[in-house]
């Protein structure tokens, strides 16, 4: 999977017929939509028909999708129809339930999955840009950065740790930053 592919250029190889976007896609945005699940309070096998019907949506789509930047963002686009097979699959398997519970059951499951849907999304951009930046480092560079910002470890106790400078760490964790902050930005803009 390159973490770097952007939705635009995915989107495009899926609409020419290409089996390994579609790979890449799925490995993508499955687990979102797994999580994103959550937020209806899916079983586990309804999570999994919930990716099927996504993934279906967006394959019946291919033919006639075409990507324009100026409409809006294809996450939005996704967290629509995420939302819209949820409710479909809700609907689907739960006939039997009372109409008054399911509608408040929507009601507040609404607001609680768009919220979580932007967290989802931020941990997204936030795992495809610690890919990128690792691409990017010397593993030793890496190691140092993840152990300063995900481990919370004082640039002093990594610099023992891995026999640096306590100067170098501070470069190290300073660029990082500036690196990551700029990836997000750019995956933002590409999706």
């Amino acid at each position: 999977m390159k973490p770097f592919t952007t939705s635009e250029t995915l989107l495009e190889k899926i609409k020419s017929g290409d089996e390994i976007a579609w790979h890449e896609f799925y490995a993508n945005y499955a687990r979102l939509i797994w999580v994103c699940a959550g937020d209806f309070r899916l079983r586990p096998h309804e999570r999994e028909d919930l990716i099927q019907m996504v993934m279906l949506e967006v394959f019946k789509m291919q033919r006639h999708f075409r990507y324009d930047r100026g409409k809006g963002r294809f996450r939005d686009y996704l967290r629509t129809v995420i939302r819209h097979q949820a409710i479909q699959l809700i609907n689907r398997n739960r006939r039997s339930q009372a109409n008054e519970e399911a509608a408040d059951r929507f009601e507040g499951e609404t607001h609680t999955f768009a919220r979580h849907w932007e967290d989802e999304w931020r941990t997204y951009l936030l795992e495809q840009s610690l890919s990128i930046l690792k691409l990017r480092m010397e593993p030793a560079t890496y190691q140092a950065f993840t152990d300063c910002i995900a481990q919370r470890l004082t640039p002093t106790e990594i610099a023992t740790k891995l026999g640096m400078k306590t100067e170098t760490v501070y470069v190290i964790k300073n660029r990082g930053i500036a690196i990551l902050k700029n990836t997000i930005h750019a995956l933002e803009d590409s999706y």
